[in-house]
């Protein structure tokens, strides 16, 4: 580890820099590949297909992923996770130039960035704790937020639909380019940022190391009440996601321009929350700001429900966007604190998988209740999820990052 040297060393430098170029690659992505498909398919559920399509390995295998990250050298996966994703989309871009392009080159591209992207994240929030001190952990995850917040949500997804307005092979080659900056940027990490692996790592098999991981997240209260809470709050962003676009024109009545400025609304209130978070906890402790994040997300949620125009919505969706990284921020630096270093990335994976789990499931169901009963009967079911899973966490939750991270502490300590 290297210690001491704070948020402002070389090694964090990279890997926020790496982290930064990914994003904005993800948020041309996310613009591009659905485009794509729309010129390709008629079929509105074969277009979202290509977009559930990256969130299916991070479901099916994610679990394995930071059993993966704890057993080899981080740096050499990053790097090999952005090499395979440039390559995939250069073979797309290929494609398009000759228009070729075809719903499977789409599923298959979507499935190979997922699969790398469920690879590395766990791989580099296990790497943070390792080239940055404690103390500096929740400072260092707010600056990683801002610049992926910034990068993805504001500069990438306005990218992506103006080169795809230039050339629809342009935001694919892009996007490879950026890959290739991050496995370069990820190349010059340290050695001393290298797994550091203990005796139990290196000799036991792949199953049993992943079963450690399982065991650490079932038998850790801080890990136990984090993972209830994902779980509950992703179905509820879930079900938002899912009827978003429908809730802005059947329920606001507004317009194509409208639904892209409500919908960014959420992006001003996250980008809002990593520069005030750490305040906030300062100010309050990390305890009472968890459930301020809580109370928050439901309160904008019942609000939304009875909005009467999208002037209301706007600042209720950028609040909800405000109690969600808030929420991350807080809850990924006091896990890097607690789990020990050999089992950061089994236990990562963990709440990684039931977050890309729920999500989907959520706005399934978010769908549902809002065909029967219309958006905002949706939008209440999932106040209602935050608010109950809020109430069943929080209570065992409180007490343990009252200990760990309380008011005027710079950062969570180590608690294990």
């Amino acid at each position: 580890m290297t210690g001491g040297r704070g948020t402002s060393s070389g090694a964090f430098r990279l890997l926020w820099s790496a982290a930064t170029a990914t994003s904005l690659g993800d948020g041309i992505r996310l613009v591009a590949l659905p485009l794509l498909a729309v010129r390709t398919v008629d079929s509105p559920a074969l277009v979202a297909s290509v977009v559930a399509a990256g969130y299916l390995p991070a479901i099916v295998f994610g679990s394995f992923a930071g059993t993966i990250a704890d057993r080899v050298r981080i740096p050499r996966l990053l790097v090999g996770t952005h090499v395979v994703r440039a390559l995939t989309l250069l073979a797309l871009a290929g494609v398009v130039v000759l228009s070729q392009a075809s719903l499977p080159w789409l599923w298959v591209t979507a499935l190979v960035y997922g699969t790398c992207e469920a690879l590395a994240d766990p791989a580099a929030t296990a790497l943070l704790p390792r080239i940055v001190p404690t103390r500096e952990l929740a400072r260092a995850n707010a600056r990683l937020q801002a610049g992926q917040s910034a990068a993805e949500d504001f500069v990438g997804r306005a990218l992506g639909g103006i080169l795809f307005a230039i050339a629809a092979a342009l935001p694919v080659l892009i996007n490879a380019a950026l890959l290739v900056l991050a496995a370069v940027l990820a190349l010059r990490l340290p050695r001393a940022s290298e797994v550091e692996r203990s005796q139990a790592v290196r000799t036991e098999g792949f199953l049993m190391s992943w079963w450690a991981g399982l065991r650490t997240v079932a038998s850790t209260g801080l890990l136990r009440s984090t993972a209830l809470l994902i779980g509950g709050w992703n179905l509820s962003y879930g079900a938002y996601t899912g009827i978003a676009v429908v809730y802005a024109v059947q329920t606001l009545h507004a317009g194509a321009s409208g639904v892209g400025l409500l919908l960014s609304a959420a992006a001003v209130g996250s980008l809002s929350a990593t520069f005030l978070t750490l305040r906030l906890i300062a100010v309050t402790g990390a305890a009472t700001t968890a459930t301020v994040t809580v109370t928050l997300s439901a309160a904008a949620m019942l609000g939304l429900a009875s909005a009467p125009t999208g002037w209301v919505a706007a600042p209720l969706i950028a609040l909800d966007g405000f109690a969600i990284m808030a929420w991350n921020i807080l809850s990924v630096s006091a896990r890097q604190a607690v789990i020990p270093r050999e089992l950061l990335g089994r236990a990562t994976s963990v709440t990684r998988v039931l977050a890309s789990a729920a999500v989907p499931a959520g706005a399934a169901l978010g769908g549902l209740v809002a065909q029967s009963m219309g958006p905002p009967a949706a939008l209440l079911a999932g106040a209602g999820t935050v608010l109950v899973t809020g109430a069943v966490a929080l209570p065992g939750l409180v007490p343990i990052l009252r200990r760990i991270w309380p008011r005027g502490a710079d950062g969570p300590s180590i608690a294990r």
